[in-house]
């Protein structure tokens, strides 16, 4: 698993690679973004297209919440708390588009996949670069939180069951996610 997340990140790394010596929005004479929200609810996503939108947005806006929530660096028992909170939240909302996805035939699989792509490239390079940072500190100061924090490169794996049951056989059993 260490190895996946190890390449999930490299991986991040690349596609920003470059992104990250833009000024701050701030800097730009333009006001900061505001938090991400999810454009398409879960429970309004009907089209294969929109789950994976769903999916991607809802990527955004967890790495967002990671960032904010880690901002200052709080010490390691609050940051496991609030992980733990985002990534309740987060792993429920996928769930809920997994199981519309898992209903899909593979052509539309396949575009719900090509859409959580899309979305998961729109993490802004100031949240990954962030979001980077908050990783390698808090490896070093308690690595299980290091690997809550992880978990989270590869949460889109709660939408796609079939990867789930892949890469972490036991939480896809404890979800219940079986046929």
């Amino acid at each position: 698993m260490r190895h996946i997340l190890l390449g999930v990140t490299t991986l991040m790394i690349l596609t920003c690679a470059g992104c990250g010596d833009a000024p701050a929005p701030e800097e730009q004479g333009t006001p900061p973004r505001p938090a991400t929200t999810v454009e398409v609810p879960a429970q309004d996503a009907d089209t294969p297209r929109a789950i994976g939108e769903a999916v991607g947005a809802l990527y955004v806006d967890t790495m967002e919440q990671v960032v904010a929530a880690l901002e200052g660096t709080p010490e390691v028992e609050v940051a496991k708390a609030k992980l733990a909170e985002i990534r309740a939240r987060a792993v429920d909302n996928l769930v809920e588009l997994g199981r519309k996805r898992a209903a899909l035939d593979d052509a539309g699989k396949a575009v719900v996949t090509q859409m959580v792509r899309s979305g998961i490239r729109r993490v802004p390079a100031d949240v990954f670069k962030a979001y980077s940072a908050a990783h390698k500190h808090y490896m070093a100061a308690d690595p299980e939180t290091g690997e809550l924090l992880s978990s989270f490169n590869v949460i889109t794996q709660y939408a796609d069951f079939d990867l789930l049951e892949k890469q972490a056989p036991k939480e896809f059993e404890s979800l219940d996610l079986g046929e």
